[in-house]
């Protein structure tokens, strides 16, 4: 890796591993609450989410590129979603009391 100031003498490569989802959990005034996830690997991941915030039962629905469609309940234990995401997308779990 090479940044701006670094001398092409300088250079080394920076090895990491990180999660292949990122997730963030975000609220809003009204209640709703909106876990964004984006799948940042080639390769589809299966995961569970859960969200301390959600109650059972709760409306879920979920944003993606053809727009917010009904996803279900959330579960016990405030499963907010389980599935598949696709490799390199991003996926929007709205929560809605």
């Amino acid at each position: 890796m090479r940044g701006i100031y670094t001398p092409p003498d300088k250079e080394h490569v920076i090895q990491r591993r990180l999660p292949a989802v990122l997730a963030s959990l975000w609220a809003a005034p009204d209640g709703r609450q909106g876990l964004a996830l984006a799948n940042i690997s080639r390769d589809s991941q299966h995961i569970a989410r859960r969200s301390e915030g959600a109650s059972t039962g709760q409306r879920t629905y979920l944003i993606d590129e053809r727009g917010r469609t009904p996803l279900g309940r959330v579960g016990s234990g405030g499963v907010v979603f389980e599935g598949t995401i696709p490799g390199r997308s991003v996926r929007v779990i709205e929560v809605v009391s």
